[in-house]
C-alpha cells in the first residue's frame, strides 16, 4: 500500500473554500448517479411488470344454464 506525499495532497496550497466546493460537486455526482441508477431500476421493473400482464391465470367464463 502506498501513501500520499505531502506535496500531493489533494487541495495542496488551495483555497478551503475551493476544495469544500469540489467535495460537495463530486457528492452532489454520486447523489445524481444515484438517482438515475434507481429511475433506471424503477423503469425496468415497471416495463418487466407491464409485459407480464396481470400474473394471474384467466378466469373460467361461468357456465350456461
Amino acid at each position: 500500500m502506498r501513501t500520499a506525499q505531502a506535496s500531493r495532497l489533494p487541495g495542496e496550497g488551495m483555497d478551503p473554500e475551493a476544495v469544500i466546493r469540489q467535495a460537495r460537486r463530486r457528492q452532489r455526482r454520486r447523489w445524481l448517479g444515484a438517482g438515475v441508477a434507481l429511475v433506471a431500476v424503477l423503469a425496468a421493473a415497471a416495463a418487466v411488470i407491464m409485459a407480464g400482464g396481470s400474473g394471474r391465470r384467466p378466469r373460467r367464463p361461468p357456465p350456461r344454464w
